[in-house]
């Protein structure tokens, strides 16, 4: 049994680290492009910008409009990803808790079952005892 919990641990050390090198991923994944947007963003909203005040054109102005519209949309994207993985996070908690209360009650049962069978063995041997007992009388 002691042997089967080491083995237990030695599988979720493994899953840990391979979730703790996918978020380390994911992360360095995040922090690229978050800052190639950044320069894009920077770079398209000052072209635009500078196009729109120069020519006063409806279009270089609508242009401009919708760019900053995108940022926004954009930032609400990022909250959504970002809400999207908190949940995520929470889900694999709320997994491994239960896969830790399962085993945790899969082995106070197996004790119990244990138990119980000693009893009955132990009944069991009591009532043949008083048999013999009364067939020896």
């Amino acid at each position: 049994r002691i042997m089967d919990i080491i083995k237990q641990l030695r599988k979720q050390k493994v899953e840990i680290s391979k979730v703790i090198t996918n978020i380390r991923e994911v992360q360095e994944q995040i922090n690229v492009v978050s800052a190639k947007l950044k320069r894009t963003e920077v770079l398209a909203d000052e072209q635009i910008y500078q196009t729109a005040r120069e020519s006063k054109e409806e279009a270089h102005v609508a242009s401009y409009r919708h760019l900053s519209s995108l940022r926004d949309i954009f930032s609400k994207l990022i909250g959504i990803a970002r809400a999207s993985g908190r949940a995520t996070n929470a889900e694999r908690d709320l997994e491994a808790r239960a896969d830790q209360l399962q085993a945790s009650t899969s082995a106070r049962n197996m004790e119990r079952l244990l138990e119980d069978l000693a009893q009955v063995r132990k009944e069991n041997a009591e009532i043949k005892a008083a048999l013999k007992a009364a067939k020896a009388r």
